[in-house]
């Protein structure tokens, strides 16, 4: 995670979380990790923003984008 920490935070720096979305990239992950582990880095990568940025970078975004209803 502390390799990964700098380039996800150069993205927010550049694109902003109105501009991310998050995405598990299934089946492909497979190839070299699982679902559980890509959400469980995610969350730590995503551990010192706001519960907004969070918010549109797990669903927010994706919702707005493809115009699906808020659940």
């Amino acid at each position: 995670m502390d390799v990964i920490q700098p380039y996800f935070d150069h993205v927010m720096a550049v694109f902003g979380s109105d501009r991310i979305m998050w995405g598990s990239d299934w089946p492909v992950i497979k190839l070299n990790g699982d679902y559980d582990t890509w959400v469980s880095l995610t969350q730590s990568l995503l551990k010192n923003y706001s519960f907004e940025d969070k918010g549109k970078i797990w669903a927010g975004n994706a919702q707005k984008f493809y115009r699906l209803p808020a659940y």
